[in-house]
């Protein structure tokens, strides 16, 4: 059985969209959407300096 490894993630961009579409479907609500969250990021709408750090937790199977 393949072991899974934790890991957190300060940046939605840091998470390949491929990966995040497959677990969040195409019927999904906009607050999951990758692109969404990546404009709040891009737009400075969500950073420390606004009260708000991005931080995602992901567990990965081999490298990623």
């Amino acid at each position: 059985m393949p072991s899974f490894l934790p890991r957190w993630h300060r940046s939605i961009k840091e998470i390949p969209v491929s990966f995040w579409q497959s677990l969040t479907g195409e019927n999904q609500i906009p607050f999951f959407s990758w692109d969404w969250l990546s404009e709040l990021e891009t737009s400075r709408s969500i950073s420390p300096e606004n009260g708000w750090q991005p931080l995602f937790l992901a567990f990965w199977r081999g490298d990623m």
